[in-house]
């Protein structure tokens, strides 16, 4: 059956990466009977596939394959690839596919580097909302960003024009355009975190936890290298980032149905409580997960990134990535 949009970001399918080659290699396989049919489309699909295709391939067989490629990569939609292929003449798919293949061609970096925003039209988009930029090119920036520049005031101006465009994400309704734009910003953020000045840390984890998360993103490893980058100051990282998810703003979904949310703040503070207090350890953090999600369908895909938040937050209030 073909995914709907929009949906929160919980509700999104995740798929391990040689799911999606498989995926592509059925895809190929068709080109023959889906040219003629589809040759008054705007955009070659082919023309994304083979490249995206040809690159992960290629990743693949050097063992040089990035996790960052390998999550947004995961999120290709495979189910509406299968429709499509039972449904070649169908435009509407032809041109869902394009999309999702075009902007995984963005995020390996597949478009020329003439379309790079410099410093200055960052600064400009991020202070004046009535200027208008291409969110293809402003993707491929942030590429070169991530590849090339590494540079703080760059990346303040990222951050700031990601704010305003989104707004508070706890509660959106993504298409598939909308999530995967936002996870590749998160990406990036996160990785280079350590850069970001501290009151756009701060938001940034008060904000913007849940969702990397929630997409499998390896945020326990990005904020213990920030911790313990600089040793003078491992305790004191420490107790930030702990100290910035306990005032979070985020909201997480009570019921799978998201008919009822919980502040995540509550749920963090609540479960370190009756942490601190129960020697049984990783069982009473299960109890604690499978109480909020009792009974409810699809509990055990939401349990997945409670239990990695919340074993986050029990190593911080422990101070596992302190130095001695």
């Amino acid at each position: 059956m073909k995914n709907t949009y929009p949906k929160y970001i919980y509700e999104f399918d995740f798929h391990d990466i040689m799911d999606v080659l498989k995926s592509f290699e059925s895809l190929l396989k068709i080109k023959k009977e889906v040219l003629p049919v589809q040759k008054g489309a705007d955009v070659d699909l082919y023309f994304y596939l083979e490249q995206v295709n040809d690159y992960f391939v290629k990743v693949l067989e050097n063992n040089e394959l990035v996790d960052i490629d390998m999550q947004m990569l995961s999120f290709f939609d495979i189910e509406l690839a299968s429709q499509f292929i039972a449904d070649y003449k169908n435009e509407s798919l032809y041109a869902e596919i394009t999309e999702q293949l075009g902007l995984l061609f963005v995020a390996i970096g597949g478009i020329g580097e003439g379309h790079v925003y410099t410093v200055e039209q960052m600064k400009a988009f991020s202070l004046d909302s009535n200027l208008v930029y291409d969110n293809i090119f402003l993707l491929h920036t942030l590429h070169n960003f991530a590849l090339y520049v590494e540079d703080e005031e760059y990346l303040i101006y990222f951050y700031d024009l990601f704010v305003k465009s989104v707004g508070n994400i706890s509660k959106t309704q993504y298409d598939w355009k909308g999530a995967f734009s936002t996870a590749y910003f998160l990406q990036i953020f996160y990785r280079f975190f350590y850069i970001l000045p501290h009151g756009h840390q701060e938001n940034l984890l008060s904000n913007f936890l849940v969702f990397p998360f929630v997409i499998n993103m390896p945020i326990r490893n990005l904020l213990s290298f920030f911790i313990i980058t600089e040793e003078k100051n491992t305790k004191e990282n420490n107790d930030f980032v702990l100290g910035s998810i306990l005032k979070s703003n985020e909201s997480i979904p009570e019921k799978t149905d998201f008919s009822e949310w919980q502040k995540l703040s509550k749920v963090t503070s609540t479960y370190l409580v009756r942490a601190e207090s129960d020697s049984t350890g990783s069982f009473a953090k299960e109890k604690y997960i499978q109480d909020l999600y009792k009974f409810q369908s699809n509990r055990d895909k939401f349990s997945i990134w409670l239990r990695d938040i919340l074993n986050l937050a029990d190593s911080l209030k422990k101070e596992e990535f302190v130095k001695e």
